[in-house]
């Protein structure tokens, strides 16, 4: 009745109070009757019982949960309508120094429709668009810029690759510089480890 008086907090608050203190006066009464002590010591002895029982099965219970997961996934890949090549190089690819960097080729025995002047095209590195792609006649370059950060947020080093294809009658070259030195190319390549290195050319979308 009183509900649209009192929110629904404080009137749970107020039960509360209200039910902790007819406890306490009925242990107060309980104490000053001689009669009763003997009630009361057992009435302790139990709750205190049922206090450890009931820690002892909540932490049994909490050791031994264990999670599981009810169906499965459905993975959808969002650019299998759009594809045009697609390749994973992290099992390949032997970086070789050269004079701005380091370098990796790989020739693939096979060939591809491709128009690069009439068409556009988008370069993707694990799944995600190089910040520059462009297409031409045969062949087509993307430029990724990849950042490093540290635990703090603080970018520690910056590489840039270029990924360049070209695409003939029977083969299809593929062509990969970065700028990284002796010094951080172990970057690189434990990014590659763990994250490989897939290439994929998809049309271009809106």
């Amino acid at each position: 009745m009183l509900d649209w008086l009192i929110g629904d907090a404080i009137w749970e608050t107020i039960i509360k109070v209200a039910v902790i203190a007819a406890i306490a006066l009925i242990i107060i009464a309980t104490i000053r009757s001689p009669h009763a002590r003997p009630i009361l010591i057992a009435i302790l002895c139990v709750a205190w019982l049922g206090a450890g029982a009931y820690a002892g099965y909540t932490y049994y219970a909490y050791v031994n949960t264990t999670s599981e997961v009810n169906g499965s996934i459905d993975r959808k890949d969002p650019y299998e309508d759009f594809n045009i090549f697609d390749i994973d190089l992290k099992d390949n690819i032997v970086w070789y120094e050269a004079d701005d960097g380091y370098e990796f080729e790989q020739i693939y025995n096979t060939a591809i429709k491709f128009n690069g002047t009439e068409n556009d095209y988008t370069l993707l590195v694990n799944d995600t668009p190089c910040d520059e792609t462009k297409a031409t006649n045969g062949r087509l370059e993307g430029t990724l810029i990849k950042q490093f950060r540290d635990i703090d947020g603080e970018i520690t080093d910056t590489f840039t690759f270029k990924i360049n294809f070209s695409f003939e009658s029977s083969k299809i070259t593929v062509a990969l510089t970065v700028n990284a030195t002796a010094e951080n190319i172990g970057i690189i390549r434990e990014y590659i480890n763990i994250n490989g290195f897939n290439l994929r050319i998809i049309d271009s979308v809106y």
